[in-house]
């Protein structure tokens, strides 16, 4: 499935509320056109957040994908982000915030890392030079033995 079948969707919701909407109570609401009866979606948070998080990938996907894409760019684009910023309004939620912790997160995990092997070299070289250092005294000893 390319990204103009998966944009289809969007012809059949509409912003504007009508008799048959779809009310997703105390997380999202969305508006369809058609007949669609009343029905609750209960959402933990988690998944919202899960949810924000494949919206705003999928923005940057597809910013990449339709770059040259003016109905991407103007209508569909905006739809999907403001689909994401109710969402997170919703669950007061800062998407851009979380994903910044992230990156800082795992520049310190490979900071970490980076020492772990540091350490685990230098704690190797000087194993290896004290054991250096007990063969040449051991070689001392024995060649100090052989002159007596």
């Amino acid at each position: 499935m390319d990204g103009s079948e998966q944009l289809s969707i969007w012809d059949f919701l509409s912003t504007e509320a009508g008799e048959d909407d779809v009310e997703i109570k105390g997380a999202l609401n969305v508006h369809a056109k058609g007949k669609i009866k009343p029905f609750e979606v209960h959402l933990c948070t988690g998944d919202l957040v899960l949810i924000v998080a494949m919206i705003e990938d999928y923005i940057k996907g597809l910013d990449v994908i339709r770059a040259d894409d003016i109905q991407w760019q103007v209508y569909y684009r905006n739809k999907f982000h403001d689909l994401s910023v109710r969402i997170q309004n919703q669950i007061e939620y800062d998407y851009e915030k979380a994903r910044q912790r992230c990156m800082k997160k795992r520049e310190k995990e490979d900071d970490i890392g980076e020492e772990a092997m540091a350490l685990t070299i230098k704690k190797a070289m000087r194993e290896a030079e004290a054991k250096e250092a007990e063969m040449l005294r051991k070689r001392q000893q024995e060649e100090g033995g052989e002159e007596e």
